[in-house]
């Protein structure tokens, strides 16, 4: 059954690059909109479905967290993915989810995980969260902070002290947003 779901995401995928007459190297070098609904895909909700179907499994593959990932990159605008996973996926499943995305080449998959462990806080938020915070790209890293404000307002108050000068304007700004939040 897993095997039908992954061949039919596969395929839906294939059509939305298809449809869009973009190529997933296209998004990963980020030349175009970073949301597939800027493109009115019509089988955009049956994409989402398919990668939700994929996370209930109990043993999910790398596999299929690839191609969720690249789903949820899609969904960069609406996060329907990231959330039905802060809904809906087991501890530790959620945990196999986060562990692999921190290798998944696209940063909008990495930071909506990020953003997912200051939503479903669990013991293990803290330790992945500050791998996201050492990531390349800012966007992530931005995430990361807020997320960890949320799980560990002391160790993200000295962390967003240290992002105040950084040479990122995105992570400037969210230092900044984060310590007046905590000490609001």
């Amino acid at each position: 059954m897993s095997r039908e779901l992954v061949l039919q995401l596969e395929k839906t995928i294939e059509d939305f690059w298809k449809s869009t007459r973009l190529t997933h190297h296209d998004f990963e070098r980020d030349i175009f909109d970073r949301s597939a609904s800027a493109y009115n895909y019509q089988h955009w909700q049956k994409l989402i479905g398919l990668a939700e179907s994929l996370l209930e499994f109990d043993r999910i593959t790398a596999d299929m967290v690839e191609l969720v990932y690249m789903v949820m990159a899609l969904d960069n605008r609406k996060k329907e993915v990231t959330s039905f996973i802060v809904k809906n996926v087991e501890e530790g499943q959620f945990e196999v989810i986060v562990k692999y995305a921190l290798y998944s080449p696209y940063p909008d998959t990495r930071a909506q995980i990020a953003e997912a462990l200051g939503m479903k806080v669990c013991g293990f938020s803290k330790h992945y969260l500050e791998k996201y915070l050492i990531d390349d790209h800012p966007y992530v890293v931005s995430k990361a902070l807020e997320a960890l404000s949320k799980v560990d307002e002391k160790g993200a108050e000295q962390k967003a002290r240290n992002f105040l000068f950084d040479e990122s304007e995105v992570l400037r700004q969210t230092a900044d947003y984060v310590l007046k939040n905590i000490e609001s």
